[in-house]
């Protein structure tokens, strides 16, 4: 059976302990790529705030996620030139940080699609305080991944015609 196998070390973030407590701490986990380096992940927290998300939205939270990754593939595949960065780890945490409200003003899945984008483009100048669906990490990390999700969201809404 082929199969990937990550090798990754528990990870402990004492950054914000200031009283020195060896319990208070966020757990992650660290990975180490061959080409060195190291990467921190939360995926316990990931998990955990979406699903959080996901039962406060009634459950549309996910819904619109897997949306706008379908969304992505169909422009794609009608040769929509998009920046290569976007990812769908980026998509879900983008929306993630797309305020509760406005995923619950609609019972209709287009009409709550709809908000959604326009709620993102109309907050297109705030994306640099976005946080990954851990709610810890910052989601842009470097001015070009910024720029790439800002000319995303433009994109999906000119591809779709949105008046927003």
């Amino acid at each position: 059976m082929d199969a990937d196998v990550v090798p990754a070390y528990r990870y402990r973030d004492y950054s914000q302990d200031f009283l020195l407590k060896a319990t208070n701490y966020v757990g992650g986990i660290e990975i180490r790529p061959d080409s060195g380096g190291r990467i921190i992940n939360y995926p316990e927290q990931h998990i955990r705030l979406g699903r959080k998300k996901n039962t406060e939205t009634s459950y549309y939270y996910k819904k619109m996620v897997r949306i706008m990754k379908s969304l992505k593939e169909d422009m794609l595949e009608n040769r929509k030139s998009l920046p290569a960065s976007i990812s769908s780890f980026g998509i879900e945490s983008l929306l993630w940080n797309v305020p509760n409200k406005e995923y619950v003003q609609y019972t209709s899945m287009g009409l709550c699609f709809s908000n959604v984008l326009v709620k993102l483009r109309a907050d297109l100048v705030n994306f640099s305080h976005y946080k990954e669906a851990n709610g810890i990490k910052p989601l842009f990390p470097s001015t070009s991944m910024l720029s790439d999700y800002q000319k995303f969201v433009l994109l999906m809404c000119d591809y779709f015609r949105y008046s927003v």
